[in-house]
C-alpha cells in the first residue's frame, strides 16, 4: 500500500467552510479512494481510519498512519465497515462490519468475532477496556462486557454514536428523530439533554475534565459545557463528520461529506 501524503491546507475547499480557529492539514488516502471514520490512537500519534471500497468488488479497509503521514499500512479488510476504535492499550482495533463487532491486532491478521449485533455502528470502548458500546442502525445503544466470557449484549436504550467519558462513568450520545445530544450516567441510567436542534449533529468527544464535550454541528466543531450548557464554536466547518479528539482538545481529526481526505485540526 502506498504511503499517505500529508498536505498543509491554507483553506478547506469543497464542502467544508474552513473558517474559524485552529490550523488544518489533510491526509490524502491512496489510490483515489475516500477515507472516513478516523480515530486517534491512545498516545495521539497515529490515526486509524476506514478506506472506502472502490466498487462492490472490493471490501472496505482499515488503515493506520502516523499523524505526519508516515508508516501507512492496512490492518484489516471487511465488507461494510462502519466505525472503529482503538483498545486503550493501543494493541488492537475494534470495528463494526456486516459481520457485527470484530477485533484485529494492530499488526494485522485475521479479525476475531466479538459481538454478533447486526447493523452495529460507531463502536467505543471504556477506558479500562472492559466494555464495548455501539449504536445499531435503527436507533438503539448496545453494550458488551468484554471481561466476562459468554456475556450477552445489553440494550441501554435509544441513541447512536456513543462515547465513554474518560472516567468511564458516563456515555455521551446522539438521539433522533430530532438531533439531540445527551449524556447517560451508567450507574443510575439517568439521561441529561445538552443540545436539542432541528439541524445536523454528528459524533461527540469528551475533554479530559469530563465537564466539556466537543461535537459536530451544522456550524462545525463546537464545544459545550456540561455545567451551564454554554457553547463555543471552535471551527466553522460545514458538513464535517466522524470526529475524534485528543483528551486535551488540541488535535481533532474528522472527515467531510463529499470529500476523500482526512482532516487534522490543531488548536
Amino acid at each position: 500500500m502506498k504511503t499517505l501524503v500529508l498536505a498543509t491546507l491554507v483553506a478547506v475547499a469543497g464542502c467544508g467552510g474552513g473558517g474559524g480557529g485552529g490550523s488544518v492539514r489533510s491526509l490524502t488516502p491512496p489510490d483515489g479512494k475516500a477515507g472516513d471514520s478516523p480515530r486517534l490512537s491512545p498516545d495521539g500519534k497515529s490515526i486509524a481510519y476506514k478506506l472506502n471500497r472502490n466498487g462492490a468488488a472490493e471490501p472496505d479497509q482499515i488503515v493506520v498512519v502516523g499523524l505526519d503521514g508516515s508508516g501507512s499500512h492496512m490492518v484489516a479488510s471487511a465488507e461494510f465497515i462502519d466505525g472503529l476504535v482503538w483498545a486503550p492499550d493501543g494493541s488492537k482495533l475494534y470495528f463494526t462490519s456486516n459481520l457485527g463487532v470484530q477485533s484485529v491486532p494492530l499488526a494485522g491478521g485475521t479479525p476475531t468475532q466479538v459481538g454478533d449485533s447486526f447493523a452495529a455502528l460507531n463502536p467505543d470502548i471504556s477506558p479500562d477496556g472492559k466494555t464495548l458500546v455501539w449504536g445499531v442502525n435503527g436507533g438503539s445503544l448496545e453494550t458488551l462486557d468484554l471481561s466476562t466470557a459468554g456475556a450477552r449484549k445489553v440494550t441501554l436504550g435509544p441513541g447512536s454514536a456513543p462515547r465513554f467519558s474518560h472516567d468511564g462513568k458516563r456515555i455521551a450520545f446522539l438521539e433522533g428523530p430530532k438531533y439531540t445530544l445527551k449524556v447517560m450516567d451508567l450507574a443510575t441510567k439517568q439521561v441529561t439533554e445538552l443540545v436539542d436542534t432541528d439541524s445536523y449533529l454528528s459524533t461527540v468527544a469528551w475533554y479530559a475534565d469530563d465537564q466539556h464535550i466537543a461535537y459536530l454541528s451544522k456550524q462545525g466543531i463546537e464545544k459545550i459545557s456540561l455545567a451551564d450548557k454554554s457553547h463555543q464554536l471552535l471551527r466553522d466547518e460545514f458538513a464535517a463528520k466522524d470526529m475524534d479528539m485528543t483528551a486535551d482538545g488540541k488535535t481533532v481529526v474528522y472527515a467531510i461529506n463529499g470529500q476523500e481526505l482526512i482532516f487534522i485540526a490543531t488548536f
